[in-house]
């Protein structure tokens, strides 16, 4: 490619360049000059698709290693009452899982274990903290607002009422091992 600087209508450089093949205005020389130029993989050389830095192929090894470092220190456990998460799906049960795997396809070895994200709470330090502007309170202000142990039984009645929101977030530190023969 051949980048090209550009400059003002007084003659005076603009400061940046741009891609003769794209057009595209770039920072540097070196970045208009390899604007559309094919890009190479970091870790093999190999051309890859255009403003990808590592190839797919690169790209699946590293996230296998890094599934495989995660395994590593993982605690394994046989069974797990809660969701599972296996690839990009979760799972109430294990049975839903094994159900949702084609009968031609591998079991996997494990899944991943779920944790409970309980996302409609209130804390009573986030709301004592919200209620007294300092900036605003005389000098000498040090004390507590009225009716802290009334708001925190409400809070208490409130985070109980919606118990029931929750979502699950996968526990890349608990492995659950899957049984090789499917038992539902």
């Amino acid at each position: 490619m051949q980048a090209q600087e550009l400059f003002l209508a007084s003659g005076k450089s603009a400061g940046v360049f741009y891609c003769t093949s794209c057009k595209v205005v770039r920072k540097t020389h070196e970045e208009a000059e390899d604007c559309c130029s094919p890009c190479k993989c970091q870790q093999c050389g190999v051309e890859t698709e255009h403003y990808n830095t590592i190839c797919k192929a690169c790209q699946r090894k590293k996230e296998r290693a890094a599934e495989v470092a995660r395994f590593e220190k993982a605690e394994k456990l046989t069974s797990f009452d809660g969701w599972l998460f296996y690839g990009d799906k979760y799972y109430e049960t294990m049975c839903d899982l094994l159900d949702d795997i084609d009968d031609d396809a591998d079991i996997p070895e494990y899944v991943w274990a779920t944790t409970v994200c309980h996302f409609v709470r209130l804390e009573i330090g986030a709301v004592e903290e919200l209620s007294v502007d300092v900036d605003s309170a005389y000098e000498d202000f040090d004390s507590a607002p009225d009716g802290l142990d009334e708001l925190k039984t409400s809070i208490e009645a409130f985070n109980k009422a919606n118990a029931h929101h929750i979502s699950y977030m996968v526990d890349y530190s608990k492995a659950v091992l899957v049984s090789k023969e499917k038992t539902c």
